[in-house]
């Protein structure tokens, strides 16, 4: 069977987003689907006349899916039969002004309104989207992130200072802001905090995090790698002793569950999806407040008890998540039971 899977850009990026996608893309051509990747040119989610002019160059012909933030892109679609996949609403995104969250809103409520059927990454988003758009799909499917398995790194708790290790782009939503001046008030602990994540996306928001390491004199303890292949990135896993991650809002949390698969202690808060992915297993404080951050990292470095009952917890948790397989596998049956096909 062909399916036409439409994102914008390339494929290869390294987001929650575009990793979720390309690993469904795999289970299913694993599972006997014929998947055509379709990279939108263009810009997206304010869309250009590039990327308005590519989206019309889709047939939407066979059973197509389309990714919630090319979605803009379609709007002017002469036909419009297609699965929306959202990993959280677009006008939920940190940064927007009053006018950018109502164009957001109004574009993404008609295609929801349009779409064959809609398919979310965590049961919070399927709410999230019911309550925003009232007269969009009642019957919204939750295909959670699956999770490739990992070895159980070797971890020693008797360190001279507290490796902490943050895997998120540098952007608004991510919280780096806050969780910098969370640690400003740690000066006393010995710590250094390593952020891995991409640096041109949100230019404006790297320039205001590298201001902030300068302002509070953390150029020693805080290093910005920027995007790290998979293998350095898990020599950076394996120097951890904590995770921590101060975003504002996530649609699911795939880097959280991922520290979590490794076994590691993390921290973060309790915006969006965040506390119902993770449950009890991490320490959560409310987004956007660095007193309640720095109170919960405080007690995560100076305790060897605090850290081991976090990985205890993680390592419960970690036998809970699915297999990227298993998410595939049910990706596969909506696609069967919403175009009526069985192979």
């Amino acid at each position: 069977m062909n399916i036409d899977f439409i994102v914008p850009g390339s494929i290869a990026q390294l987001t929650g987003g575009y990793i979720y996608d390309s690993n469904i893309i795999d289970g299913l051509q694993t599972l006997g689907f014929n998947v055509k990747i379709v990279e939108l040119p263009g810009l997206f989610p304010f869309v250009d006349e590039e990327a308005k002019n590519a989206a019309l160059r889709c047939s939407l012909d066979c059973p197509t899916i389309i990714d919630g933030l090319a979605l803009p892109a379609f709007i002017s679609h002469p036909r419009q039969k297609y699965l929306a996949l959202i990993h959280h609403p677009l006008c939920k995104e940190n940064g927007l002004d009053e006018s950018q969250q109502k164009l957001l809103f109004d574009i993404e409520q008609k295609m929801l309104q349009n779409a064959h059927h809609i398919i979310v990454t965590s049961h919070f988003t399927r709410e999230e989207l019911k309550k925003l758009y009232a007269t969009a799909h009642h019957d919204i499917s939750v295909v959670c992130p699956g999770n490739t398995p990992k070895s159980i790194l070797p971890y020693i708790d008797t360190p001279q200072k507290i490796e902490l290790l943050c895997v998120a782009n540098v952007c608004q939503r991510k919280g780096h802001d806050i969780l910098l001046k969370a640690l400003q008030n740690l000066g006393d602990f010995s710590w250094h905090l390593t952020c891995v994540g991409n640096l041109q996306r949100d230019p404006s928001t790297v320039r205001h995090v590298q201001d902030l390491i300068a302002k509070f004199q953390l150029e020693s303890r805080v290093t910005l790698t920027g995007e790290l292949s998979e293998q350095e990135l898990q020599k950076k896993y394996a120097k951890a002793h904590v995770f921590v991650l101060a975003s504002y809002y996530e649609g699911y949390g795939m880097a959280l569950t991922e520290a979590i698969n490794y076994g590691l202690p993390v921290v973060s808060t309790t915006g969006g999806a965040i506390p119902h992915v993770l449950g009890e297993s991490a320490l959560l404080v409310t987004p956007g407040n660095p007193q309640e951050l720095a109170a919960a990292l405080s007690k995560v470095i100076s305790s060897p008890q605090a850290r081991s009952d976090l990985r205890d917890k993680a390592l419960q948790k970690r036998q809970e998540l699915p297999s990227w397989m298993d998410s595939s596998t049910e990706f596969k049956q909506i696609i069967q039971k919403e175009y009526n096909v069985v192979f």
